[in-house]
């Protein structure tokens, strides 16, 4: 989600990302289909902090341990985040 807007998880549709930041974000979050966002050349002067999702097969597969459980209370807190701005503008 970048913008109010959400794109798809096909390279060609992130390809838009980059006209979709004003320059001014301090964190961006996405949805796993924004995996390497950051390493985008696109993306080089941008000073945005890119917090994106695990993949979900990735994080079913998070160890029963103390540090596994912290990972799994960090992926939800970003979906909480996405989710807080994706339902006023309907995208569900």
């Amino acid at each position: 989600m970048i913008g109010g807007k959400q794109l798809g998880f096909s390279d060609d549709e992130l390809t838009p990302a980059g006209e979709l930041l004003h320059g001014d974000e301090d964190v961006v979050y996405g949805d796993a289909g924004y995996q390497g966002i950051a390493k985008r050349s696109e993306m080089a002067g941008t000073k945005a902090l890119f917090k994106v999702a695990m993949r979900p097969g990735k994080r079913r597969v998070l160890p029963d341990t103390a540090d596994g459980r912290l990972e799994d209370l960090i992926e939800a807190a970003k979906a909480h985040v996405r989710a807080k701005v994706e339902h006023p503008f309907r995208v569900i």
